[in-house]
């Protein structure tokens, strides 16, 4: 293995190591660390033939750990996942196989960030940061203020 291949293999372990990453991820730090792109292939080749990439499951531990940290909607994630250079099909069967109660996200986040004494203004704008319509965002916090059910 030549000396370029190694420093490929060893940057792309180590990048993987620290958590999981799409095959896309490990291609962009390995053209940042100025790899040869015929080098970056035959890298990425050996490591998916060594299983180091699973991108469905990538994006089903990504959705869940989002919802549940984050309270982001669908979209946002949607979104998350094509930048980490996962295929929309394999975004489509990870959120499906998710078990997602946007009420129950939102309404949790809610309560977190409300108990600083936050405005509705603020609540708002948060639930649009995390990928959420105004319309939608006003409704929750409409009804998270007054104990509605939707």
């Amino acid at each position: 293995m030549g000396e370029g291949r190694q420093k490929a293999r060893s940057v792309a372990i180590r990048y993987l190591k620290y958590r999981p990453r799409s095959r896309e991820e490990v291609r962009r730090r390995l053209v940042r660390e100025h790899v040869d792109e015929e080098v970056i292939q035959e890298t990425l080749i050996e490591l998916e033939k060594e299983g180091w990439f699973d991108d469905l499951r990538l994006a089903k531990e990504w959705a869940e750990e989002r919802m549940r940290t984050r309270g982001l909607s669908l979209s946002a994630i949607r979104r998350e996942l094509r930048r980490k250079g996962i295929g929309e099909e394999v975004i489509e069967e990870a959120l499906a196989g998710v078990v997602y109660d946007e009420r129950e996200v939102v309404f949790s986040l809610l309560a977190k960030k409300a108990k600083s004494g936050r405005d509705d203004g603020y609540l708002v704008s948060l639930l649009m940061r995390r990928g959420y319509s105004y319309e939608k965002a006003k409704e929750y916090v409409r009804l998270w203020r007054t104990g509605e059910e939707i």
